[in-house]
């Protein structure tokens, strides 16, 4: 097991890790209906590395997240809140380059 004392700690050390994630669905207020089968934007998760970190003042972090399938040529980040991801990690996603 690896223990983190920090979130910070934790990016620093992972910065060159694939990660499957997941943008949560938001909500609107209007909707009285929730349904937890539908809480993410998509059902199927998307692949990149995180390569931007920002502590926002509010207590969160805007990650920026550049996408697995991204060519150098096209490359481009994706800027999230911390709080509307979901992470996981799998071996079986790292480039074996």
């Amino acid at each position: 097991m690896q223990f983190y004392d920090s979130l910070k700690l934790f990016f620093e050390q992972n910065e060159d890790k694939i990660f499957r994630y997941w943008v949560f669905r938001k909500w609107p207020a209007y909707e009285e209906e929730y349904d937890p089968g539908n809480e993410f934007v998509d059902e199927v998760c998307d692949y990149g590395k995180i390569v931007d970190v920002i502590k926002l003042s509010d207590y969160d972090y805007l990650v920026g997240i550049q996408p697995a399938d991204c060519s150098s040529d096209h490359a481009y980040v994706e800027y999230y809140k911390f709080d509307e991801l979901r992470f996981a990690y799998s071996n079986t996603d790292q480039n074996e380059d």
